[in-house]
């Protein structure tokens, strides 16, 4: 048996946490968000991985040392959107659930956050008070492609 010892402080950069699980309209896929601690920079960082329930994998979605979460699956499950500081404020990004690279589809002045779709899966945007000074819907993007919103104050 292991000699039982005190846990240390940098015993936290050790630790991972696991929440926000979100199912896919099918129900066949869930993300969720590890969030762990940098020991470099002294900071939180998180990441979205995708869990299939059916054979138990899961394959993480994005890399690094920024923090991605809220992820938000499109109403046809082929597209997630999520929230990322991977360069500088956190915005919301699109990526295609059968691979290739997040796309940063808003740059709202004060940050995104809360990142919703129509139900129609052609548009999404932005909700909550960070970005908006209220809480109501704002600019998206429509038909999950092309350039990037303004998403800032009214």
């Amino acid at each position: 048996m292991a000699e039982k010892r005190r846990v240390k402080p940098e015993d936290l950069y050790e630790l991972l946490s696991v929440g926000n699980p979100v199912f896919s309209p099918d129900g066949k896929r869930a993300a969720y968000v590890v969030t762990g601690i940098s020991e470099e920079k002294n900071d939180y960082y998180s990441n979205i991985f995708v869990l299939d329930p059916e054979t138990k994998q899961s394959f993480q979605w994005t890399h690094g040392k920024c923090r991605s979460h809220s992820p938000a699956w499109s109403p046809d499950g082929t597209r997630l959107a999520f929230v990322s500081n991977r360069n500088g404020d956190p915005q919301i990004y699109v990526m295609n659930t059968d691979g290739g690279e997040a796309k940063q589809v808003t740059d709202a002045e004060k940050g995104a956050a809360n990142p919703v779709w129509s139900p129609d899966g052609k548009k999404n945007g932005l909700y909550g008070p960070r970005q908006t000074g209220g809480n109501r819907f704002e600019k998206g993007e429509e038909g999950g492609e092309g350039g990037k919103e303004k998403a800032g104050a009214p």
